[in-house]
């Protein structure tokens, strides 16, 4: 499957800084897959008074990529759709609500407004209870290097939500 959408009208957006996570967290990539040009970082996490646990989650994009956003809006595209996933340590997908942004409208002739991420999103993920740590945030996106035009495909990035080290007195 091979596509493209192009950048004509597209307006350059101002870089972004990468605050470090308040929290443990790490992100993986298989060596043996082609790493796709974005992070998955858990920026912070609480247990709301009805026991839920409450994560948020950045993405990260590198410059001059293009994430389809969540919908992406455009006929037939909804298969390419950025996916927020939470799972538990046994790598069991965990029922969550997941929120996701609007993104930058990008209007191309021949398919209509589609709905894109740039340089660094935010989502807020309330799952159903509040499982033990280590849990697995895994991002499904797709996209396309603007500055190129050429279909990045679908890649999968994934962050640990750790327990904290519990740090010993003397």
């Amino acid at each position: 499957m091979a596509w493209s959408v192009p950048a004509t009208g597209v307006a350059p957006v101002a870089a972004d800084a990468r605050p470090e996570a308040s929290i443990v967290a790490e992100t993986h990539a298989d060596d043996d897959k082609r790493k796709f040009p974005a992070e998955i970082r858990v920026v912070s996490h609480e247990t709301d008074d009805q026991g839920r646990l409450r994560i948020r989650v950045r993405l990260l994009i590198n410059d001059h990529v293009a994430i389809y956003a969540n919908p992406v809006r455009a006929p037939g595209m909804d298969h390419a759709s950025a996916r927020i996933t939470v799972l538990d340590a046994n790598r069991k997908p965990l029922r969550a609500n997941v929120t996701y942004p609007t993104g930058d409208k990008l209007h191309a002739e021949f398919m209509g407004d589609w709905y894109l991420y740039r340089k660094s999103v935010e989502f807020d993920v309330v799952l159903a209870e509040n499982p033990p740590l280590p849990l697995i945030v895994r991002a499904k996106i797709a996209g396309y290097n603007e500055r190129k035009l050429y279909c990045l495909g679908v890649g999968e990035i994934e962050t640990k939500l750790k327990p904290e080290p519990e740090i010993s007195k003397p």
